[in-house]
């Protein structure tokens, strides 16, 4: 890394404004609907 290089995220290259564009909240499970979905998938990768 070179003297004064300035280090963003990849992930979040706007830096504090990416907050406002992709807001937090809080985990709920998997409906049932997701639930086998994902459940399908893990069948076909079997």
């Amino acid at each position: 890394m070179e003297t004064g290089e300035v280090v963003r995220s990849e992930g979040a290259p706007w830096g504090k404004r990416a907050r406002k564009e992709f807001p937090q909240r809080p985990a709920r499970p998997l409906s049932d609907e997701e639930l086998q979905e994902l459940q399908a998938g893990q069948e076909v990768l079997a």
